[in-house]
């Protein structure tokens, strides 16, 4: 194995390692939070927006100083703040001491996610690399999914936490086997121009806000609904979550090899949002099998949106700069989940948990259309370039840049 390659399975395997916490977060936490200590729908959703506020503050600092000071540091103050905080919110019990623990886990998550993708997107250009990368994290939260189920049958939730906090600590021990990467300075005002300066990374930074709030459905409701709308034990959802994260790692490593292979990024991204919306929708269904079939679809099309958006970070953004635009992008899909939260949390328990999934998944579904008239809009003024040319003048040139753009395009200079 060569260093690239030692370097590389070392981003891959802490990324994969760090998601094994996130999977409990994600999907325990509200049940825990609802059951064991009484906590309204609104208060959840009051916690799953706090951790949204601490992540949407920090992503673009985070970026920026991995762009000034490499990723090593940050990932490994990252491991042991969360560590802090998991395992205070294993010895709490007060609403008032969850919010700045809350606060204190969103910041760590959020570094470590800006950190190890400005990390692995800054050496990698290959589409299949996206896939692997985007399959082991999902991966993790499987496994960490499934292997917290198998720990609540036998640990109370308390317990849980404190193993979870020393497992984050020891992952520390990984930072060294990272690659260095020195730091470069640029101008603040260079990431606004190459970030604003570009339609298709504003319409990028749209379809991902309105996509992600169903992740705010997904924290508030998702679990609730697995323990009551469809009467899961706490063992039997950690098998549930893990084999639909088994789904979601398979479909973004197969979408890495599609794209290396010649799929278009458009054809990938209108299956993507169909299948994510249409599988949000059906399964809210409360029907074990049904919900467990449309769950599936929807880890489907999040598997070949996840890969989508690490290809369109790394076409839109050199690598000078690639911290701080991934801090960008981490600052508009934690906004979408925000707005999630705050909305399908109260939605969840007024209504049933299932209304909110659902919802969400309508909102998916209504990115359908937008983008086929963004691509609509690109194709109609690359004719019109096209046409403005001079005799002699027209040549192919790479696609332009942005979220499903045609497969050749006219680049002004």
């Amino acid at each position: 194995m060569t260093r690239c390659q030692r370097s590389e399975a070392a981003v891959i395997g802490l990324a994969t390692c760090f998601a094994l916490v996130g999977g409990f977060a994600s999907f325990f936490m509200p049940v825990f939070l609802r059951d064991s200590l009484g906590f309204s729908g609104a208060a959840i959703g009051l916690l799953y927006a706090a951790l949204s506020l601490t992540s949407l503050a920090s992503a673009v600092p985070a970026g920026l100083c991995n762009d000034r000071l490499g990723s090593r540091l940050p990932l490994l103050a990252a491991l042991l703040a969360a560590a802090a905080a998991v395992a205070g919110l294993g010895l709490c019990r007060s609403l008032w001491l969850y919010l700045p623990l809350y606060l204190t886990y969103g910041l760590a998550s959020n570094v470590f996610r800006v950190s190890a993708d400005s990390l692995f997107l800054r050496e990698e250009n290959d589409p299949r690399r996206f896939g692997l990368y985007s399959a082991a994290r999902l991966a993790g939260v499987g496994v960490g999914t499934l292997g917290c189920g198998l720990l609540l049958s036998r640990l109370d939730f308390p317990r849980t936490l404190l193993l979870l906090a020393g497992f984050s600590a020891a992952l520390c021990l990984m930072v060294p086997l990272l690659p260095r990467r020195g730091g470069c300075r640029s101008k603040l005002a260079g990431y606004g121009e190459e970030f604003l300066g570009q339609p298709a990374a504003i319409f990028f930074a749209g379809w991902l806000f309105l996509f992600t709030t169903h992740w705010g459905a997904e924290y508030t409701s998702y679990g609730l609904f697995l323990r009551h709308g469809l009467g899961l034990s706490l063992t039997a959802m950690g098998y549930f979550m893990a084999g639909q994260f088994a789904v979601v790692a398979a479909a973004a490593w197969g979408a890495g090899r599609l794209l290396r292979s010649g799929v278009s990024t458009s054809s990938m991204l209108a299956a993507g949002l169909l299948a994510s919306g249409l599988g949000l929708v059906l399964m809210a269904v409360p029907d074990l099998a049904v919900s467990a079939a449309f769950r599936a679809v929807h880890e489907v099309g999040d598997g070949l949106l996840t890969v989508i958006m690490y290809a369109r970070i790394k076409d839109l953004f050199g690598s000078q700069r690639i911290g701080g635009h991934v801090g960008l992008v981490q600052f508009v899909t934690t906004l979408g989940a925000l707005c999630g939260s705050l909305l399908f949390g109260p939605l969840g328990e007024a209504y049933g948990y299932s209304l909110p999934l659902a919802a969400s998944g309508v909102i998916t579904l209504g990115l359908v259309p937008l983008h086929s008239l963004w691509e609509r809009r690109l194709a109609g003024a690359t004719r019109a370039a096209a046409g403005g040319l001079a005799p002699g003048r027209v040549v192919a040139l790479p696609a332009p840049r942005g979220l499903g753009a045609p497969g050749v395009g006219l680049r002004r200079r």
